[in-house]
């Protein structure tokens, strides 16, 4: 299975897929969280690059156990992982230690894909050997974006991905005065490929939208543009930073580059959420960035307004600039220059309602 796994051979994952799924659902009915430990005979090269702040994955099944002396054990290792999983990625493995065939060797079955960052690598003796001893710390799981990325133009983009819809919020540069700002939102299709749409929010000065298409690389830790509708999406590529989940919460009082006086929806909003709105309108468009001043969520959303009735239809997402992590949709009226919800659908972690129900504009220019 693993052997499959690792080949990513389409028609041979196509064979294997429900082996699989039945494990990986078994196993969300052991969560862990804690520190495990997996031997490796690792030679100086292969060891090197596990260099601090590294972050990879292993693509298979990969055991572990609870134990040091266990993992010590394997294959003649003169390496051991030291692997801490915090309780918000228990779902990340499964303790089988009491379903095993070798009970004693504590075994936790991490899943495929499970991403890992190097925290840095120390040594430790235990029975006359030496071990070295690469910590790592587990920050997502499966091939996701999630995360921190950084563009070839040193811009910074924070990411949610959830099944195969993409949440994101780019800004410039702190060197260059963040000079834009936007949100997008995409769908990944089955050749890795996003199609992104994106629209720039006023706490940046450009005004632009358009719809991009990203081709994202088989280890999801690089993204490169391959399609530009409007030609005016100038960053060509990204990279991972950190697949962290919960960022710092973006600052209060972020400034206003440009708003409307008209009836469109352009400007800073406050929600009875006790959130603030930075929302832009592109003709029929809208795209929004969300977020709680304390860092408890910050979300971004993209969709339409149908003029005629007031009718807003988004879809939104919450990004790791913020503790939650749910998305959804949602139906919005504006009305007497007030938006009042009108329906919801959500999904995520500890799912739960949208708590706006109303928002008012705060200023305009």
């Amino acid at each position: 299975m693993n052997s499959c796994i690792r080949s990513d051979n389409k028609e041979q994952l196509d064979v294997i897929y429900p082996y699989i799924n039945v494990l990986i659902n078994a196993l969300n009915s052991y969560p862990f969280h804690g520190t495990v430990y997996r031997g490796f005979l690792l030679n100086t090269v292969q060891l090197a690059k596990y260099k601090k702040d590294r972050t990879f994955f292993w693509s298979g099944f990969s055991s572990a156990s609870k134990r040091f002396a266990v993992a010590a054990q394997f294959a003649q290792c003169n390496t051991v992982f030291e692997i801490i999983i915090p309780k918000i990625f228990s779902h990340c493995c499964g303790d089988i230690s009491d379903k095993s065939a070798y009970p004693r060797e504590a075994e936790v079955l991490l899943k495929p894909y499970t991403y890992f960052r190097v925290l840095g690598t120390k040594t430790k003796k235990h029975r006359g050997i030496e071990y070295q001893i690469p910590v790592l710390l587990v920050e997502a799981t499966v091939r996701n974006l999630s995360g921190v990325w950084k563009s070839n133009d040193d811009d910074d983009y924070f990411i949610c991905q959830y099944g195969r819809k993409v949440f994101w919020y780019g800004r410039s540069s702190q060197n260059r005065d963040y000079s834009w700002s936007h949100v997008g939102y995409g769908i990944i299709d089955d050749e890795d490929v996003i199609h992104l749409a994106f629209g720039d929010i006023p706490t940046g000065r450009d005004r632009y939208t358009g719809d991009i298409d990203i081709q994202i690389s088989f280890d999801y830790a690089t993204m490169t543009k391959i399609l530009d509708t409007k030609n005016s999406f100038l960053t060509k590529s990204w990279s991972r930073v950190s697949a962290q989940y919960h960022q710092d919460p973006i600052p209060t009082g972020l400034p206003i580059y440009w708003s409307s006086t008209s009836d469109e929806l352009t400007g800073h909003w406050k929600c009875n959420d006790g959130g603030n709105y930075y929302i832009s309108q592109f003709n029929e468009l809208i795209f929004w960035l969300g977020y709680h001043p304390e860092g408890r969520w910050c979300n971004v959303a993209a969709g339409k307004i149908d003029k005629a009735s007031g009718v807003i239809d988004l879809n939104w997402g919450d990004i790791v600039c913020g503790a939650n992590r749910l998305y959804g949709t949602l139906d919005l009226l504006v009305e007497n220059k007030i938006i009042k919800k009108l329906a919801e659908q959500i999904k995520g972690i500890r799912e739960n309602t949208f708590l706006g129900s109303k928002w008012h504009r705060v200023d305009s220019k």
